[in-house]
């Protein structure tokens, strides 16, 4: 279903994930995307969006956070934005331990390494004050 298209704004709160993966869920389902794919996607979201809410304002206050979600040329596309410190969680965040016992693993860098391994395409740039990401997956 190319061109069909979510957008939401939301604040930098957890809570906003209540918010967020049932749109998304509801999205997929209208766009006919298969169920593993949205159940990808939804961790991956919720990866990226999670960790842009707890990290990216060690300020504090209100921010917003653009989600645009659409399907393009046989891809879902995710755009994440946000004004919060400059981090490219995809050559930045640490890289995970698969090797050491789940006791043993230091805490970080597992869940960017599942959105690098689910996700056919990403990207980071910073823009000015804004995080912008990036990140496509084929599904037709």
């Amino acid at each position: 279903m190319d061109g069909a298209v979510l957008n939401l704004l939301v604040v930098n709160k957890r809570e906003e994930m209540d918010r967020i993966l049932p749109a998304f869920e509801d999205f997929a389902g209208t766009a006919g995307i298969s169920a593993k794919i949205t159940r990808q996607v939804m961790l991956v979201i919720e990866e990226l969006v999670l960790n842009t809410i707890l990290y990216g304002f060690p300020e504090g206050g209100d921010h917003i956070i653009n989600l645009d979600i659409a399907i393009q040329d046989g891809s879902l596309v995710l755009e994440i934005r946000d004004d919060g410190k400059p981090f490219d969680p995809f050559n930045e965040a640490p890289a995970p331990d698969l090797t050491s016992s789940i006791m043993e693993r230091r805490v970080g860098g597992l869940g960017v390494h599942i959105v690098k391994k689910t996700m056919d395409r990403i990207s980071y740039r910073h823009d000015g004050d804004c995080n912008n990401i990036r990140v496509e997956k084929v599904i037709g």
